[in-house]
């Protein structure tokens, strides 16, 4: 059960700080950024130093990428890179339509061939509101269908169609600013896994989130803490009522736009990673 909810919250976190429904959405950087190249290295401890050891070898498509921007700071392409940050594993390219929704999602193997496609249509009300959107896969014979509901001009919550069931099913719930306060997830055939409940401090992080099982009886405490500047000071793992614990603290390296572009991560007080970026501008 605890291996289910630390990949429940890692995915939460996924979805909350990389992906929306209606937009692409990746690293919030400051400036006009054309495109941002980040590696991932084992960090070594070296007389009162910490340096880059050799590269992170394990999940690397998760540490190495290039992020491409377009002139208005959208995302139009991202390459998952190999360990060594030399060579394309993967490209994903986003497109939009006129009103500057996602439209599609392309993932193309280094060599070529396609992995997957994706296509997003939407529907609005009388007030330009989207109120539905229509999501078809290459990878998935089903079409998955989103709903939104709005009180005023605020949205309250979403919720996605289930094919097998024609069961309308609450996916999530969202306060006046537009943050997601709550969120369910499903398997293929509709049935609960899991749900996460989050808070946020008063400019808008991500200060806390709860990932409780389908029953809501077990559950992982996620929390962060952030520097002036905007980023992760230090991020906290949590079982209540038991000694899983795990704490990561971050310590950051900046350009002169204020973007960081070396960050050392420490488990436990330990330095484990370094990663480093190379951010061009336009």
């Amino acid at each position: 059960m605890l291996r289910v909810l630390l990949l429940l919250g890692l995915l939460a976190a996924n979805v909350i700080q990389s992906f929306a429904q209606s937009s692409f959405e990746f690293p919030v950087l400051k400036g006009k950024v054309k495109t941002c190249t980040e590696i991932c290295f084992k960090a070594l401890k070296r007389n009162d130093s910490i340096v880059a050891g050799a590269h992170k070898k394990e999940n690397q498509t998760n540490y190495n990428y290039t992020i491409h921007y377009d002139s208005i700071g959208r995302i139009t392409r991202r390459d998952e890179l190999d360990i060594f940050g030399d060579k394309i594993i993967r490209k994903h390219l986003y497109s939009y339509n006129a009103e500057g929704y996602a439209a599609e999602q392309s993932i193309i193997a280094g060599r070529g061939s396609m992995i997957k496609d994706v296509k997003y249509y939407y529907q609005f009300n009388e007030h330009r509101k989207l109120i539905r959107q229509k999501t078809i896969s290459s990878d998935h014979p089903d079409t998955l269908i989103t709903i939104y509901v709005y009180q005023g001009n605020y949205k309250v919550s979403e919720s996605k169609l289930c094919k097998d069931t024609q069961e309308t099913l609450p996916y999530r719930c969202f306060d006046s600013a537009g943050r997601v306060t709550k969120q369910w997830e499903y398997n293929l055939r509709g049935k609960l896994l899991g749900y996460y409940e989050m808070k946020y401090d008063s400019t808008g992080n991500l200060i806390e989130q709860k990932v409780f099982d389908a029953h809501g009886k077990n559950y992982m405490i996620y929390s962060w803490k952030y520097l002036p500047a905007g980023y992760p000071e230090r991020y906290e793992i949590r079982e209540p009522g038991s000694n899983n614990f795990e704490a990561w603290t971050y310590r950051y390296e900046y350009d002169t736009s204020g973007n960081w572009v070396k960050r050392i991560d420490y488990r436990n007080g330990k330095p484990v990673y370094i990663r480093e970026r190379e951010i061009i501008y336009y």
